[in-house]
């Protein structure tokens, strides 16, 4: 790490995220949005996005104004290698894939690059930043910006959490022993390299306790539609065709919530279907695969409107939303952004994580539990509604902006206050694990002008985190 700064002033800070805060028309967009609105309550922030997908010059024109976009900085090629192989590219690929990740777990993402660490460490001395902030844990690795600034860290989604969910959904067999040989391999890891961080946040309690970091402060999800101000539940709109309507809102190229979403569209949802003729389920969010697509529109009920310009109009129309959720890390946006609007949501175990205590959720673990618990409120639509009033309440209060840039201002006011009164805002350091760079294309290994980007951000998509 460079020699200690102290901060005189208003503090300088960079934010690093790998999820771009513009358009917030994804989970992590959205919360790097918020993030960045919280930031901005604090100093004067610029921001570096760490992307291999260049925005759109309208969205470009929009992080940079609105957003202090000071670079964007391609990551090491062989971070995603192993993402793409995972799509479909054959048994051979897929081989090659695991084989990989069996040998070199962690070390698949969260390693030194020489080059993003020589962008990086370029940006910081020409802004002459006091700390940084950064989403996600492989940016800051890679980049290696705690040995050139006290960073902060939102953990959000945990590499170990989201390889042990595959690892439970995979049940008994020689699939669980690898996938519970990557999350190990990445619960050590994280655990050695946020010894390097002065402090950060996570999205559950739950994670401070996995990571053994108690300094690190809960910063729950929250749903876009709070932001600036909480929410009102939305009415029930009836139509005219008589239809009993369900939604699922999320971004179904996520793999998580493609898993999840075609078992609930293809084993579950025709056994509603048929003792409901009158159900329609409303799938919104992106989905590109289009032989999937295809699949779900054959089924009969369900209508796939894709993305959409504002997601109220849906939510007034149905009756409550699902959330067939099984693997991942995180929370789930989803979940929460329905009790928001009023309707209640039936929710997997794995879903309802973060959520604990509200009313409103429904959990069911199997197939027979979950189509129960939505013929139960297709039967009782009323009721239904009324629990779904009673829920947006009780999230309101716990799921504000105000509360998030709160939790955000909590932690660092106090790094603040430290280094303006003279003292170092050096983070703790420790080894850098997994500190030499792979071979490339092997993977050895998201405040602005509310009414441009604030309107252009609220077509809020799922969580694809």
């Amino acid at each position: 790490m460079t020699g200690p700064h102290v901060m005189t002033g208003t503090p300088r800070i960079l934010f690093v995220t790998p999820v771009a805060p513009f358009p917030a028309d994804s989970g992590g967009a959205q919360r790097s949005f918020l993030l960045y609105q919280a930031l901005r309550r604090l100093g004067e922030v610029d921001t570096v996005l760490v992307s291999a997908r260049r925005p759109t010059d309208e969205a470009l024109a929009v992080l940079r104004r609105d957003f202090g976009l000071k670079e964007i900085v391609e990551p090491h090629p062989g971070t995603f290698t192993l993402r793409r192989l995972d799509f479909g590219y054959g048994p051979i690929a897929v081989n090659v894939l695991r084989l990989t990740r069996w040998l070199l777990g962690s070390r698949t993402t969260l390693f030194r690059s020489r080059r993003m660490a020589a962008r990086l460490g370029a940006v910081i001395d020409q802004g002459r930043y006091d700390f940084a902030v950064g989403r996600y844990l492989w940016p800051l690795v890679q980049a290696d910006v705690p040995a050139r600034l006290p960073t902060w860290l939102d953990v959000d989604d945990l590499e170990s959490e989201v390889w042990q969910s595959r690892a439970d959904e995979a049940g008994p067999g020689w699939l669980q022993a690898y996938y519970r040989r990557i999350a190990a391999s990445y619960e050590q890891a994280q655990r050695a390299l946020l010894r390097r961080m002065a402090g950060g946040w996570v999205a559950k309690a739950r994670d401070a306790r996995r990571l053994a970091r108690p300094d690190l402060r809960e910063l729950p999800n929250i749903p876009f539609a709070n932001y600036p101000a909480p929410a009102e539940p939305l009415r029930h709109v009836a139509g005219d065709d008589g239809k009993l309507h369900v939604i699922g809102v999320a971004a179904f190229d996520y793999r998580p919530n493609l898993l999840g979403f075609d078992w609930f569209v293809t084993r579950v949802w025709p056994r509603l279907r048929e003792r409901f003729p009158r159900a329609q389920l409303d799938l919104v969010g992106k989905l590109v695969d289009a032989d999937v697509a295809a699949r779900w529109a054959a089924v009969p009920g369900v209508v796939l409107h894709g993305r959409v310009p504002e997601l109220p109009p849906y939510y007034e129309r149905a009756l409550f939303a699902v959330a067939p959720i099984f693997q991942g890390g995180g929370t789930n946006i989803k979940v929460i952004e329905a009790l928001v609007y009023g309707r209640c949501c039936v929710v997997t175990p794995h879903a309802a994580k973060g959520f604990e205590g509200l009313e409103g959720l429904f959990e069911a673990a199997d197939e027979d539990s979950f189509a129960r618990q939505c013929a139960d409120l297709l039967a009782a639509p009323q009721a239904g509604l009324d629990l779904g009033r009673h829920g947006a309440r009780s999230a309101g209060e716990r799921f504000s902006f105000q509360g998030f840039a709160r939790a955000v201002e909590a932690v660092l006011t106090t790094a603040a206050t430290s280094t303006q009164g003279g003292m170092s805002a050096s983070a703790p350091q420790a080894a850098s694990a997994g500190a030499s760079t792979p071979p490339a294309g092997t993977a050895a290994a998201t405040t602005a002008t509310p009414s441009a980007t604030t309107s252009a951000a609220s077509a809020s998509l799922g969580d694809p985190a």
